[in-house]
């Protein structure tokens, strides 16, 4: 199923080098329309495009599903330098429940291994500091074995002397 539901198709022409409207690349990777001029140097023809449409299509290329960073900028590329006349097709856009429920699941998951990696490195700093603990529990029963050693061999020396 389509995480996108739009509404009735409209086509509009751009007659002129400004579009008068600004493209932004959602965070659900959906082109869509940022902002409208109201200029009037801006010569389009056709139906209305508003402020949060989905442009589904732009000189007859597909638009209608989500683009990566790469696309785009080429996209971007694209429409800058098309020539005029330039026609797009868009839509009213509105988010299904299954987007949503997918975009709280991306969340869920990621605050999942975050706390999970953090989990991971206080079990590493607890093993670090166990095995820091446990060298030094070593060392000092080194030491005192050596200590017990010194003091049995002093203690051999004065037995022998007297």
């Amino acid at each position: 199923p389509s995480l996108l539901h739009t509404g009735p198709k409209r086509t509009v022409a751009f007659l002129s080098v400004p579009l008068g409207v600004q493209l932004t690349r959602g965070p659900d990777g959906y082109v869509r329309v940022k902002s409208v001029s109201s200029k009037p140097t801006v010569v389009r023809r056709g139906d209305d495009i508003r402020v949060g449409d989905v442009v589904l299509k732009v000189a007859d290329i597909d638009m209608s599903r989500p683009s990566t960073s790469e696309m785009w900028a080429t996209t971007v590329a694209f429409v800058r330098n098309a020539p005029r006349p330039i026609t797009f097709v868009v839509a009213s856009g509105v988010v299904s429940i299954e987007a949503e429920q997918v975009r709280l699941g991306r969340e869920r998951v990621a605050a999942a291994q975050q706390k999970a990696e953090a989990k991971r490195q206080r079990l590493e700093r607890f093993a670090a500091a166990q095995q820091e603990a446990e060298a030094e529990r070593q060392r000092l029963k080194q030491e005192r074995a050596a200590a017990a050693q010194r003091k049995a061999a002093t203690e051999r020396q004065r037995l022998e002397k007297e």
